[in-house]
């Protein structure tokens, strides 16, 4: 996925060094919209979280680099917020598991190493969804159902490839 997006990038803006590294500000400004947006915080809570995500030095050393490093950042921070949200209030289950399963596929995308923490990340919002009791409604809902089929067919092509690497 990242190589596909790196390669249509390319393609539009030029293969310079600049060009390529300005791919990773789209990604980044995806992962700082949401938190200001979709993160269910006090609105401190989410611009001091906004602000620590544009302060970290990982985050600004990865922003130079031709890696996929900001892709799995925004990945990992949508499921996050997904996943927070989720445990704060599980009155608004399709927002946040249709931000958890799009973040899950920006990071399995990412790269294989994602599809671990991808795992990991899923176990942990199903503990939340049995513990509020939430699953059946989740599975039962055609809307949900419909967004896990997508994502499913999104990702198969994606699971056979790295079967295929490795």
């Amino acid at each position: 996925g990242y190589m596909l997006s790196l390669w249509a990038w390319e393609k539009i803006f030029g293969s310079s060094e600049y060009a390529l590294r300005a791919m990773n500000i789209p990604f980044f400004l995806a992962a700082i919209l949401t938190t200001l947006l979709a993160f269910r915080a006090a609105t401190t809570t989410r611009l001091l979280f906004a602000w620590l995500l544009c302060l970290s030095p990982m985050v600004c050393i990865y922003m130079y680099e031709a890696r996929p490093y900001i892709l799995q950042f925004t990945g990992s921070t949508l499921i996050l917020i997904g996943i927070f949200n989720q445990g704060k209030n599980s009155d608004s289950l399709p927002g946040n598991f249709l931000l958890f399963c799009i973040g899950s596929l920006v990071l399995c995308a990412s790269s294989l190493t994602g599809v671990v923490f991808t795992l990991f990340f899923g176990l942990g919002f199903l503990a939340i969804l049995l513990a509020q009791k939430k699953l059946r409604s989740l599975l039962g809902s055609r809307a949900n159902l419909a967004i896990l089929a997508i994502i499913l067919v999104l990702l198969l092509p994606l699971a056979l490839f790295y079967i295929w690497n490795l």
